[in-house]
């Protein structure tokens, strides 16, 4: 069974949701390849047959896959312990409005989801400084304090020094959809996996 997914799921929920699925007698013997990638690469190769099902972002232009809402991720701020503004319980998009900010490349799938939220802020930021591909790349940039990022609420370790901040007015969250192509049957195995993603692994699941 070969399983792709985004770089922000990497760190705990797709450890949750296997532990799950093994520890189900039937499903014990079952093995895994799995895959970090970005949306729209998981896409190209859930059609080139390299992957069986995915865990991604929704890609609005393509009609040959099938995209089943699974669950919601929260996104926050990412700020340097050494940033005043890390003192904060929860931050607006004008708070970092002048400050060094860090957000994501056009080839991430988080693209869209900030730029529609800063959008409708009708916040300008003035100072963005860097784009990154994955949750680790501004996690490491934010950590050297090289400015501030948006990502998705993932387990961040201790020694990177940063700290993870909510956003101040409706918290924004970012949907994760399963992936898999249109007339195309899964193989046996990833039938009963996506049967058990779909059935069991939802927003109450990845918020446990």
């Amino acid at each position: 069974m070969r399983l792709a997914f985004v770089y922000s799921l990497c760190m705990g929920y797709v450890p949750k949701i296997i532990k799950a699925f093994t520890s189900l007698p039937e499903y014990k013997n079952i093995s895994f390849s799995f895959y970090e990638d970005l949306s729209a690469n998981i896409v190209q190769e859930l059609k080139s047959k390299r992957y069986d099902i995915g865990l991604c972002s929704y890609l609005h232009d393509d009609p040959e896959i099938e995209f089943t809402r699974l669950a919601k991720q929260e996104i926050v701020f990412i700020i340097s312990n050494e940033h005043p503004l890390s003192k904060r319980k929860k931050l607006d998009l004008k708070d970092i409005a002048n400050e060094p900010v860090i957000l994501y490349t056009e080839r991430s799938g988080m693209k869209g989801y900030l730029d529609s939220i800063i959008s409708e802020s009708g916040v300008k930021l003035t100072n963005v400084v860097s784009h990154v591909e994955s949750e680790n790349a501004m996690i490491g940039l934010v950590s050297i304090n090289y400015g501030i990022g948006m990502m998705i609420n993932v387990p961040v370790p201790e020694q990177a020094n940063v700290s993870l901040i909510p956003m101040n007015k409706n918290r924004q969250k970012r949907e994760i959809y399963v992936a898999t192509v249109k007339n195309r049957p899964l193989m046996p195995v990833a039938q009963k996996f996506y049967r058990f993603l779909t059935q069991y692994c939802g927003d109450s699941f990845f918020n446990n």
